[in-house]
C-alpha cells in the first residue's frame, strides 16, 4: 500500500528541534524529531527525495522517505520545511532514509539586482527569530501575521555587486487589502546563487529591518571554502 503525506501550503510552521513522546502522556521512550529546510527533488516509486545542507558550506546530504508527497506546489526544486525522525541505527546529518512526519512549503525568492535607492527601501519590519546560510540559500524565521498572498523578496544593491561583499536587502510584502490573521512563525528560504556564484565575491552583507533586535539588522555571511 502506498503512503502519502499532503504538504501544508502555509509556511507557518515552527522549525525547532524537539522531543516527542511515542506514547503521549506516558513516561515511555522518546524520539528526537528533527526539522530542516530542504530541497525537494521529487517522488518516484513511493519514495520522496530531499537534499539538505545543515549550515554554511557543509556537504550536501541526501534524505529519502518511503512516502509520496502530494499537494499543489510540491514540484522538484522547491524548498520545504520537513519534520522527521530517524531509526535507532541512523545518525543525524548523514545521507539515508528518514521517517517523514510533516512537510510544508516555505516562502521562496531569488535575489535580483536593483538600484541602490530601491534596495534600501526594501525594509519592511520583520521580527526576526533566526537567520542562517545553507549553501546558496539564506534561511530565516520570523514572527509575522498570516496574510494571504504574503511574499518575501531579496534584492542586491547594484552599486555593490562588483565588490567582494555585496549588500543584500530582505523585505516582505502583502497585497493591498489583505486582512492580517493570527501571528505565526513563518519560514523563508531565499536563493543568493546569482550573487554568491561570482568568483570575486567572498561573502554578502544582509540588511533586514529586524524589529526584534535593532543591534542585529546587518549580518555578514562569508564563504568558508
Amino acid at each position: 500500500m502506498k503512503k502519502y503525506i499532503t504538504i501544508l501550503i502555509l509556511a507557518a510552521v515552527t522549525a525547532i528541534s524537539m522531543q516527542s513522546c511515542l506514547d503521549s502522556g506516558s513516561d515511555g521512550p522518546s524520539v528526537n524529531i528533527y526539522q530542516n529546510v530542504v530541497t525537494f527533488t521529487g517522488s518516484s516509486d513511493g519514495r520522496s527525495n530531499f537534499l539538505f545542507q545543515e549550515l554554511n558550506d557543509s556537504p550536501e546530504v541526501s534524505l529519502y522517505a518511503n512516502v509520496t508527497i502530494k499537494g499543489d506546489g510540491a514540484v522538484p526544486g522547491c524548498r520545504m520545511l520537513i519534520a522527521y525522525t530517524l531509526d535507532e541505527n541512523r545518525v543525524y546529518g548523514e545521507s539515508g532514509p528518514i521517517n517523514l512526519r510533516q512537510a510544508a512549503l516555505v516562502y521562496e525568492s531569488t535575489v535580483t539586482e536593483v538600484p541602490a535607492d530601491e534596495a534600501k527601501a526594501a525594509n519592511a519590519p520583520i521580527p526576526l527569530l533566526t537567520m542562517y546560510r545553507t549553501g546558496k540559500y539564506i534561511n530565516l524565521q520570523a514572527r509575522l501575521a498570516t496574510a494571504e498572498g504574503r511574499t518575501f523578496r531579496i534584492v542586491a544593491d547594484e552599486s555593490t555587486v562588483d565588490t567582494d561583499m555585496p549588500h543584500l536587502y530582505i523585505t516582505t510584502e502583502v497585497p493591498d487589502g489583505s486582512i492580517p490573521g493570527y501571528d505565526a512563525t513563518v519560514t523563508a528560504s531565499l536563493s543568493i546563487a546569482p550573487i554568491w556564484d561570482r568568483p570575486s565575491v567572498r561573502g554578502v552583507k544582509i540588511h533586514v529591518n529586524n524589529t526584534n533586535n535593532i543591534y542585529h539588522q546587518e549580518l555578514e555571511f562569508l564563504k568558508t571554502n
